[in-house]
């Protein structure tokens, strides 16, 4: 008898019900000497793959099974309470498939597509015993958990089974848990081997590596289920020994199971058990199913593909190289390198039999051209095919910009292409349906998503079930990276010493993080690959179907291994910037812009990015990246090289290795660049002697160790990816391959592979820095040369907290955001002018873009209006009834806001009173009633800003201040102070309240985080150095600290570093109380928590508002962001930002 089989165990896969991976299930499983594991997943083969490739690894077996879950009807669904309907019994059990060979692959992949299918799914995926009996080369057991001894006719169930599978081929599973539940099954299942010649098989479910882990299990379903741990309701698994198990334990287990039936029923069933326990063996022996990587699967696009694509190229050359790209046409000598490149790459695709997927694609983006959709020059590696570039898949030359092919596709290595394509926002689903429309909706799909439970999350997620709020978890945000890699938990403790106290603090809470770190979460849809097959997707894929778009099970790491080629199709809404701005510039000007004429390098362009005028523009918005623009630009005019590595550069990997400072001082001329040997020159010179880029690596293998391309691309992926027995293998390529080029000494061979392998981490894809370099460059372009058209096509599509900066800019250009007008505007910002865009009558709240559409039809047929009667009122008063007075001419505008009531006011305008009035608050009348005043007039600003969320920079002016020398305030006020000196709302009940500042006269409120120790020592507010700070401020923006009113946030010194939320909670009805008596007209938040507590909604980090300001209308105040003032003692430069927060100050109260 030969227990080395592993038959029960299920993987994270299984959501919610075991938090075992894969990798840890074959390698325990290896160390206690199985030969081979069953993987198990109810409902799931996707964990087949990387099982099986494990395994085979590990020198084990793999058997592939799959839980199904059965009910009698898998359509049925629950009643609604409101039809009075009764729910009706749909029994469920659980049945195990084994895979016996290739067919049960296919036939399991059908059934769970039926059970993933809108029909069938209700909360689960779900079968019905008809689709069971359809499967073809499995083995069945009756189930482990919910096996079908649960239900009242089993022996139905049992007999359809034996009747299609036949009798040796569904096996009475005996599940040896010790609990009466599972006595009296095995009672039944034993029963039912006798009477109905079953073969009996003996399993035990395993969830989990070790007993430890089991309470672990119970946070994992929280998680998945989004339970709270203290939920009474919650369903609890009592028994906790489903772990990886010795494999002679069984049979212990067995026995003792035999003798408590032998005690409880008087039955002797030992000879059962042991033919259950033999058994084992059989059915491993008979499942002979390996999964082996499958070929490709394409639509067929031409009878001869590879000679189609050659035409293609053919025609694309002649039509590449007639005239300049960006500004570039190769001359007569480099006509040869490219002749070369393109017979190199067309054997290369011609040897791979990848000519098809050129043409799918080609055919893809050559529709979307022809039907209005702007596709991006390219994305990632595919930028190095010439192929691509000449038949239009790509507007990247890859020679003109030293691109390398072997980046994309690596002859040596059998990997499938991965084009990905950017197309417009707004039209990505066009793509899609396309797709769909012309290779089938059965063969055109998204693939899954596996989400896991990194380190950071599952230390967040297991807190989170056991209560923890947000500020409690401020350390599990904390996670160090590396290499776009998050450290583990135990290492992150070790680097992070606020990770390390919560370890500490939290011992059971850190405890289940560590067993749940890399475990199966939840399912998604990736959020842009698409798959399109050359046949139906059921036969080589699950198939979901249960909503609008179907998605394969695999995701982007396993979705090759069965032959289907992902394509990501992405949308990019700067790509509707371009579209958006290109229509406005036709329309104003005449002039149909042709991005790829445009040529790179303008003097004007490049100043603008020398400058850092960058709002707005693809990839360089933030303050970070305009600084690094600044200080390039030091070193003289900056060149599209430039521009190129700062995307590259700019990431935290280059920035903490230092390369990015290393490159900005070669380029100042602080340093000179340097080249460890001179065959590396060639390679890196463009980027002063610095590796930025993949293809870097590359090259400078090729000319100094002699790799080919395709070797060199192996080095790249190694470096990239760590992998250390790679990269000892290739480590010794490489000091041979320099000794014998260039003759290079051993020791300084691997000096320089060493040193280069420490910074190739950081390098980034050179074809995709390039291709969006150049989407960069064009909204610069577009920026500089039609700045009205470039910012109403960016505030077209922007969110809504984008645009206060893009206003900003706007203004800064000579250009002014103006509120709608009633006879210029539409639903679209338009540009009356130059120096004017209006914003659409749908930025107005209340104001939607049907809403808008209607306001211009109404004005377009506008006529003059008169009075058809008088109507009487109910209370004795008269009204005149208007109508339009259809003998006049169509004016196509309004000439009063009266005219306007009219239109909107008659049946079926679909405007109501309060869009009318609305209107009227931001100024939207104003040029046609003289008694309206400007739109920009500052009495204005209050209602814009509530009206128009965005838009409107120019703060809200305040008007009012408060006199706290009136008695009956000030006593209140005393009175309230007073109150909260004793309470005892928090966990700070114990500590000093110090009480707050102020005069008779208050202007404006400043609202810090919690006092100071020194406030703390004084018991009063303002004092000590984070206050003389905040006077200093104060008297250098021209105001008066004695018109300000001092308080904060929580009353009392905090405690640790960070303000819990029981502080914030039991302190928020006293500043509520302040608001309410003080009624600032201007208020002041210093510090991260303050400007939460008035901002509960805020996108972001809090850094990114200082200084800015916001008018909330429920306060009718102004809300100036500030900093903690306590942070210049640490950084004194902080003292001028603090000076600007306070100047925002002044400008609200001038």
């Amino acid at each position: 008898m030969n227990l080395n089989h592993m038959l029960g165990s299920r993987s994270d896969f299984s959501l919610g019900e075991s938090m075992l991976q894969i990798e840890h299930l074959v390698a325990d499983a290896k160390e206690k000497g199985y030969e081979s594991v069953t993987l198990m997943d109810t409902m799931s083969l996707n964990g087949l793959v990387d099982f099986s490739n494990r395994c085979k690894k590990a020198g084990l077996k793999p058997v592939i099974g799959c839980r199904i879950r059965v009910v009698q009807d898998p359509t049925y669904r629950k009643p609604a309470k409101a039809t009075g309907e009764r729910e009706k019994p749909n029994p469920m059990f659980m049945l195990k498939a084994y895979v016996v060979d290739e067919r049960g692959i296919t036939s399991l992949m059908k059934l769970l597509s039926k059970g993933f299918s809108d029909e069938f799914f209700y909360y689960h995926a779900r079968v019905g015993m008809a689709e069971v009996l359809e499967l073809e080369g499995v083995a069945l057991s009756t189930g482990d958990l919910f096996s079908v001894w649960h239900l009242t006719d089993h022996d139905t169930k049992v007999a359809a089974l034996q009747c299609r599978f036949g009798s040796v081929n569904v096996f009475s599973e005996l599940v040896p848990i010790n609990t009466p539940l599972f006595d009296t099954l095995n009672s039944k299942a034993l029963d039912a081997a006798t009477r109905l010649d079953m073969p009996t098989l003996v399993t035990y479910p395993t969830f989990y590596r070790n007993a430890e882990a089991a309470e672990s299990l119970e946070v994992l379903k929280c998680i998945v289920t989004n339970t709270k741990m203290d939920v009474r309701y919650r369903s609890v698994q009592y028994v906790k020994d489903f772990f990886i198990q010795e494999p002679n334990d069984l049979a212990k287990r067995a026995v003792a199971a035999s003798k408590r039936i032998e005690q409880f029923d008087g039955i002797r069933t030992g000879a059962r058990w042991k033919e259950g326990l033999e058994n084992i063996e059989r059915l491993v022996s008979i499942c002979d199913y390996k999964f082996e990587k499958q070929p490709v699967s394409l639509p067929l696009m031409a009878p001869n593909e590879f000679m189609t694509l050659g035409k293609k190229c053919i025609e694309g050359w002649k039509r590449r190289f007639a005239t300049e790209i960006l500004g570039h046409k190769p001359d007569h000598a480099e006509m040869k390198v490219y002749q070369e490149r393109l017979a190199y790459e067309l054997s290369v695709l011609k040897k791979m039999g990848f000519a098809g997927y050129f043409l799918l694609v080609e055919d893809l983006v050559v529709w979307a051209k022809e039907n209005g959709i702007i596709v991006g020059p390219g994305r990632g590696s595919v930028g190095g095919s010439l192929v691509a570039y000449l038949i239009g898949i790509t507007d990247v030359d890859p020679i003109r910009f030293n691109l390398l092919f072997e980046r994309f596709i690596n002859p040596e290595r059998l990997d499938l292409p991965d084009a990905d394509l950017d197309f417009m926002s707004s039209k990505r689903h066009m793509v899609i349906e396309y797709l769909t429309a012309k290779y089938g909706k059965d063969r055109v799909a998204g693939i899954s998503n596996y989400s896991t439970l990194a380190s950071a999350s599952a230390l967040r997620d297991a807190g989170r079930m056991f209560g923890l709020n947000g500020i409690e978890l401020t350390a599990t945000k904390l996670v160090p990276k590396e290499h776009g890699q998050s450290f583990t938990l135990t290492d992150a403790a070790k680097a992070v010493p606020e990770i390390d106290k919560f370890r500490d603090d939290q011992p059971e809470i850190w405890g289940h993080a560590l067993n749940l770190e890399g475990a199966m979460r939840a399912y998604g849809r990736h959020a842009a690959g698409v798959v399109v097959a050359g046949e139906p997707l059921i036969n080589r894929a699950v198939v979901e179907t249960r909503s609008d778009a179907p998605v394969v099970n695999w995701d982007k790491r396993t979705v090759e291994d069965w032959g289907l080629v992902k394509m990501d199709i992405l949308g990019l809404s700067t790509l509707d910037v371009m579209e958006i701005a290109k229509s406005y510039i036709k329309d104003r000007h005449g002039i149909t812009v042709d991005y790829l004429a445009l040529p790179l390098e303008q003097p004007d362009v490049m100043d603008a990015f020398g400058r850092g005028d960058t709002t707005g523009v693809f990839q360089f918005e933030s303050s970070g990246m305009r600084k690094l623009l600044r200080d390039l630009a030091v070193g003289g005019t900056l060149t599209f090289e430039d521009i190129t590595a700062a995307t590259a550069l700019y990431r935290p990997g280059p920035m903490d290795s230092g390369l990015l400072d290393d490159f900005v001082a070669i380029k100042q001329g602080i340093r000179a660049p340097s080249y460890d040997h001179p065959t590396m020159e060639p390679a890196l010179s463009a980027t002063f002697g610095v590796i930025v880029y993949q293809e870097q690596v590359m090259q400078v293998a090729v000319d100094l160790a002699g790799f080919t391309r395709a070797e060199a691309d192996h080095l790249r992926k190694a470096m990239g990816k760590k992998d250390r027995d790679k990269m000892a293998e290739s480590r010794q390529k490489w000091i041979d391959g320099c000794k014998t080029n260039v003759g290079m000494e051993e020791r300084q061979a691997g000096s320089l592979f060493d040193k280069i392998e420490a910074f190739a981490g950081y390098g980034f894809n050179r074809s995709h820095a390039v291709e969006y370099s150049i989407i960069s460059y064009w909204t610069m372009w577009l920026r500089v040369n039609y700045p009205a058209e470039y910012f109403a096509a960016c505030m077209s599509i922007v969110d809504e907290e984008k645009l206060p900066g893009l206003v900003k800019d706007a203004r800064e250009v000579g250009i002014e955001v103006m509120p709608p007008d009633i006879n210029l505007s539409r639903e679209r910002y338009t540009i009356p002018d130059d120096k004017t865009i209006l914003a659409p009558f749908s930025s107005i709240k209340g104001v939607s873009e049907n809403t808008a559409k209607r306001i211009v039809e109404l004005r377009e047929r506008n006529q003059n209006w008169k009075v058809a009667k008088i109507k009487k009122k109910r209370d004795g008063t008269t009204e005149e009834v208007w109508e339009r007075d259809e003998t006049s001419a169509v004016k196509g505008r309004f000439d009063s806001p009266q005219e306007f009531e009219h239109a909107a006011a008659e049946a079926g305008s679909k405007v109501n009173a309060r869009v009318v009035e609305n209107l009227k608050m931001v100024g939207a009348y104003a040029k046609i009633d003289p008694t309206e005043l400007p739109p920009k007039h500052f009495s204005r600003r209050k209602a814009q800003t509530e009206l128009m969320p965005g838009l409107i920079i120019d703060a809200v002016k305040a008007d009012r201040t408060t006199d706290l020398g009136e008695a009956f305030l000030r006593a209140k006020v005393i009175h309230l102070i007073q109150d909260f000196k004793r309470c005892d709302g928090c966990s700070l009940k114990d500590s000093p309240h110090p009480a707050p500042r102020a005069k008779s006269t208050v202007k404006f409120m400043v609202v810090s985080d919690s006092p100071t120790w020194q406030e703390e020592k004084k018991d009063k507010l303002l004092e000590g150095d984070a206050a003389q700070y905040v006077k200093l401020s104060i008297k250098n923006a021209g105001l008066n600290v004695a018109e300000g009113y001092y308080t904060t946030l929580v009353k009392a010194k905090k405690s640790e570093k960070f303000l819990t939320n029981e502080q914030i909670n039991g302190c928020s009805q006293w500043l509520n109380k302040e608001l309410e008596l003080i009624k600032p007209s201007v208020i002041v938040a210093l510090g991260s928590a303050t400007i939460k507590r008035f901002m509960p909604g805020l996108k972001g980090g809090v850094g990114e508002l200082v200084g800015k300001t916001f008018y909330d209308p429920m306060l009718d105040a102004t809300i100036v962001c500030g900093l903690n003032a306590q942070q210049i003692g640490f950084d004194p430069d902080k003292q001028e930002v603090l000076d600007m927060v306070f100047k925002q100050v002044a400008e609200v109260l001038s």
